[in-house]
């Protein structure tokens, strides 16, 4: 666990890092209108979507560096990709 938040830590200080960008989608939430009510699971995978997107994107699509950005084990990250249908 101490790895996983020495990598946070470590990208704090990186423009434009995966770190900044959840801290951003976090602070989005704040903007949704709960009380017309939302699909909570269909909002959280469109996050988990674009999590992984993003991830494979900056590890230049290694899913193993990926799977390490995000702080996940790679078969769990191929796991959500094919149930995704990430390509």
């Amino acid at each position: 666990m101490q790895s996983n938040q020495y990598k946070i830590q470590q990208s704090e200080n990186q423009p434009n890092t995966l770190y900044h960008q959840l801290v951003k989608a976090l602070e989005a939430t704040n903007n949704l209108d709960l009380r017309a009510g939302i699909n909570f699971y269909e909002e959280i995978q469109q996050y988990e979507v674009a999590l992984i997107r993003r991830s494979l994107q900056l590890a230049a699509g290694s899913q193993k560096k990926a799977a390490a950005l995000l702080g996940l084990l790679p078969t769990t990250l191929n796991e959500k990709i094919k149930r995704y249908q990430i390509s």
